[in-house]
Formats: C-alpha cells, sequence, structure tokens
C-alpha cells in the first residue's frame, strides 16, 4: 500500500463506488469503469443527525499514531490537486493547500491556504492567491499579503450593470510606506484627498463639490494655493462685456476728470485700490472687463485726440498758405521798394545835377 502525508481521512459518506468505511489508514481510489464521471459523493440526512453536514476531514499531525506532536511548521494540512496526463507522465496542474506557517500550539493555529494552477511544470502550477489565516489578508500574485486584499501586478475593474466599487473607512489607496496615497471618506471630515507623504494635495470637499489643489480649504469650485500653468484658460462671464462705453449715453469722464481722480483716490476710475486687490483677491472675469472697459474709454481719448489733432492740421495748414501767400505779398513790395529806391536815386542825381548848374 502507498503511505501518504496526509495521516488519516475520516470520511462519513456512502461512496458511489460502493465503498462504505470511517476510516482509511491510505488512499481511496476511484476509478472509472462504466460510468462516464466518476465521482465521489457525500450526502447527509438531518432527520437523522440534525447537526450534522456533508464534510472531507484532513488532518497532519507530528509525531507518531501513538505518540502525537503538534503540528510542525511547513507541513500540509490537506491539498487537492488536479491532474491530466501529457503521454508520458502524470501532471499536476492545479493544487489548493492549506499549509502549517509555523508549529501549532494551544491557541496557535498559524496556517496558509494557496490556490496554485498554470505554468508548465508537471507538478502542481504557479501559485496564483493565497489567504493568510491569521491575518485574513488575501494575496494575489504574491505569497506574504500585508493587507486584506494585496495585489503583485496590474489590476483591471470594470463597471458593469451600473455597480461600483465601494472603500468604506479611513484609508483608500497608498504606496509602500504611504509615500503616494489616495485617502477616501477620510476619518476627520469624510472627504475625498489625494497626496504625498502627509500633504493633502489635492482636496475634495463633499456637499459643495469643491475642490482644492495645495489647499484643505477651498473656498470655491476649484481653489489653488499656487501657481498655475496652462496653455489655455476659458472663462465664463458673469458681469457684462463693457461695449457700453461706445453708446452715446455713455457718461466718459474727461480726461482732467480722471487726472483729479488720480490724484485723490491713487488709481483710476471703476478700479479697486492696491488694497482691495490685496484683500480679496483678483476675480479674472470681471477684472478682464474693468481692463477692457479702460481700454475702449482709452480708444475713445484717442479717437477725440485724433480728431483734435486733424482739427489742428487743418489749421494749420490753412495758416501755412496764409504765410505763403504773405511772403508772396511781402516779395512784391520788395520789388516795388526796390524800384522806388532806384527811382527815388534816380531823381537824386537829377536834382544835384541841377543844383550844381
Amino acid at each position: 500500500m502507498k503511505t501518504k502525508q496526509i495521516i488519516t481521512i475520516l470520511i462519513c459518506l456512502v461512496i458511489k463506488v460502493g465503498v462504505a468505511q470511517s476510516e482509511f489508514d491510505d488512499e481511496i481510489r476511484v476509478n472509472q469503469v462504466n460510468n462516464s464521471y466518476p465521482s465521489l459523493s457525500i450526502s447527509a440526512y438531518q432527520g437523522l443527525y440534525p447537526q450534522g453536514h456533508p464534510h472531507i476531514f484532513m488532518q497532519n499531525l507530528g509525531g507518531t499514531e501513538t505518540s502525537k506532536l503538534p503540528t510542525p511548521s511547513g507541513s500540509f494540512l490537506g491539498t487537492m490537486i488536479y491532474a491530466g496526463y501529457d503521454g508520458q507522465t502524470s501532471v499536476h496542474v492545479a493544487r489548493i493547500s492549506v499549509s502549517a506557517t509555523d508549529t501549532f500550539s494551544s491557541g496557535y493555529y498559524p496556517a496558509k491556504m494557496n490556490f496554485q494552477i498554470g505554468g508548465t511544470g508537471t507538478c502542481c502550477g504557479i501559485n496564483r492567491m493565497t489567504i493568510d489565516g491569521q491575518t485574513g489578508n488575501v494575496g494575489i500574485g504574491t505569497t506574504a499579503p500585508e493587507e486584506k486584499l494585496h495585489v503583485l501586478g496590474d489590476a483591471l475593474i470594470e463597471q458593469t450593470n451600473g455597480r461600483s466599487i465601494k472603500i468604506d473607512g479611513y484609508h483608500g489607496i497608498e504606496t509602500s510606506g504611504q509615500t503616494h496615497w489616495l485617502h477616501l471618506n477620510r476619518y476627520s471630515d469624510d472627504n475625498v484627498a489625494i497626496g504625498y507623504n502627509s500633504t493633502a494635495n489635492v482636496y475634495l470637499v463633499q456637499g459643495g463639490g469643491n475642490v482644492g489643489i495645495g489647499t484643505t480649504a477651498p473656498d470655491s469650485k476649484l481653489t489653488v494655493k499656487g501657481k498655475i500653468h496652462a496653455e489655455e484658460v476659458k472663462i465664463d462671464l458673469s458681469v457684462p462685456a463693457p461695449d457700453y462705453v461706445f453708446t452715446k449715453d455713455y457718461e466718459l469722464l474727461t480726461l482732467n476728470e480722471v487726472q483729479q481722480h488720480i490724484a485723490e483716490k491713487g488709481h483710476l476710475p471703476n478700479i479697486p485700490s492696491a488694497k482691495e486687490l490685496e484683500t480679496h483677491g483678483v476675480e479674472l472675469g470681471v477684472m478682464n472687463m474693468k481692463l477692457l472697459e479702460k481700454i475702449e474709454e482709452l480708444m475713445l481719448y484717442t479717437i477725440a485726440q485724433e480728431e483734435k489733432i486733424g482739427n489742428q492740421e487743418i489749421r494749420n495748414r490753412k495758416l501755412e498758405i496764409a504765410l505763403q501767400q504773405q511772403e508772396t505779398i511781402n516779395q512784391e513790395l520788395e520789388t516795388k521798394n526796390l524800384d522806388i529806391e532806384t527811382r527815388v536815386q534816380y531823381l537824386e542825381r537829377i536834382i544835384t545835377n541841377l543844383i550844381k548848374d
């Protein structure tokens, strides 16, 4: 008889192949003869045993049958092996096993359950999942799970039928050593935080849905404590665009009035002072419209100044023409004066000659 690691198997059952026993010291074989689906069937009848239930009992002890010792560390408490045949040898492609991770003692029964399948070897397969009996941690891709679910490798979670993932409690998702983390439903304020080390870099507040970057107290839908680098920013206006500046009934201050306001207030009309900006900050949409208002006002001043300059140029041109005409007259007068002067000199010579005679 082939002796197995499993020392005792107690089976309270009736085996379909016709075996009816309560205890075995060796293996039980169920071979296919005329049945296409050889099986091991366990049935219980509550009428006979109200507290009974079908079960397979596996036990691995230390020592001998007459001198039992605690189950030693590393011992398999039981295994279920799934095998095939490759034409040359029996191939164990999968195994479910429970093994002791330390020596048993009273009240201390450390063990883990391994699920193995796949691979190219002929024995037992590759370990795919482990359940730690002491912590209750489940490991996928690792035999030493550190959390309730520890996945070594990539994971894909797909939403189907409107279902979602729910995470309760303080901790959400963290890397090793809590360096990078995502906290959902934080114990202190029931909000969502994404951070590095002990700093909450991104903060989502419940209720209003405000998001904070670099701050845990966002007072708007998006509050950023620090600089923002963006290729483009689009802002929906909460105030009207200042095209009203170009309407006929718009009261445009004169430049003297603007100058007087600057002298008294220290800033442009309808523009917040530096103190107000430092206290309340700058609302980009509102401030951009105020600045556009000043640009449009400046355009009106420029147009008015252009009209004055144009009128002045016309007046200057008229003065230039008048000056040119006056110069022509002056030249004509100078010519006439020269002619008169020549005649006078001629007459003076004649008179002088007459007097001499």
